[in-house]
């Protein structure tokens, strides 16, 4: 552990200055959201909007797509309410469509008419629910993780979850959906040891509040398919998720889909092909 963390802090002091500057901080309907512009100042914006109990520097720049993407374009990278250094509230209205209007009130912020999303896991979920809300703001969007969010067992996970944190102050509940099955079970010891880390970065009762209001990003059928802007989603073919991908198939023009094989929700992201659709893509759009 002590040398990956040596690893982690070497990496950091080697990236290119413009990668650790540009951060920023803004007031969105009274909850601090922390935020960094980087890139290429001159380069079409690009949101990158992180996962569920992570944040945008372990989402995104840890993986290495903020270096992938950072010379051609500029990046937008937040930690959502409730995670990484914004602010955490403790109301379960303070959240849901509220982290879909920090998004649009970043924009505001920095004076971005349009641009292109990239979403992972509840940042798919984010980014697909201010597509159908702010369709005019949205150039293109990429999908990683997860697709369409409907009422059933998606929603009902997220109560577990959320009751599981306010309880127990454990993400049993979501690293039991995640898990692909076909992989041995889970042990017990190690479920708890991965929640006592996610713990160290996190508060329980903020991320509990989180998930709970996920379940206002769901989509119905009408909304997708007013959805027009050109999609793909990214998913490894091992993650439980991958059923929220399937179902948007044939629902609209302009949606690609790519599977990445012996993929699952917690490491596709780290693929190097994840990286090279993403990019692949945002160059087509030009």
């Amino acid at each position: 552990m002590r040398t990956r963390s040596l690893s982690v802090l070497l990496c950091l002091l080697l990236l290119p200055s413009w990668l650790l500057a540009g951060e920023g901080q803004f007031d969105s309907n009274g909850v601090r959201i922390f935020y960094t512009d980087t890139g290429n100042p001159k380069g079409e914006p690009v949101f990158l909007v992180h996962g569920f109990a992570v944040n945008g520097t372990l989402q995104w720049t840890m993986p290495g797509i903020t270096k992938a993407l950072g010379n051609d374009y500029r990046l937008i990278i937040l930690d959502n309410r409730g995670h990484g250094k914004s602010g955490r509230p403790k109301e379960d209205d303070q959240y849901g469509m509220e982290m879909v209007r920090d998004l649009a009130r970043l924009m505001d912020h920095l004076e971005i008419k349009k641009a292109d999303f990239v979403g992972y896991s509840m940042g798919s979920f984010l980014t697909h629910k201010f597509a159908a809300t702010y369709p005019e703001r949205v150039k293109c969007m990429v999908l990683g993780g997860a697709g369409w969010l409907r009422e059933g067992p998606a929603t009902e996970t997220m109560d577990l979850i959320s009751n599981s944190l306010r309880k127990d102050k454990s993400l049993e509940p979501l690293f039991r959906a995640l898990h692909p099955a076909d992989a041995p079970p889970i042990n017990p010891e190690r479920l708890a040891a991965a929640s006592k880390l996610a713990m160290m970065i996190n508060d329980p009762l903020a991320l509990a509040c989180v998930a709970k209001g996920m379940k206002e990003l769901k989509l119905t059928e009408e909304e997708v398919k007013k959805i027009t802007v050109p999609t793909l989603c990214i998913v490894g073919d091992r993650d439980p998720l991958a059923d929220s991908v399937k179902i948007l198939d044939g629902q609209r023009k302009g949606l690609s889909i790519c599977y990445i094989k012996k993929a699952d929700h917690m490491n596709a992201f780290e693929k190097p092909e994840f990286r090279d659709a993403v990019l692949a893509f945002l160059k087509e759009q030009k």
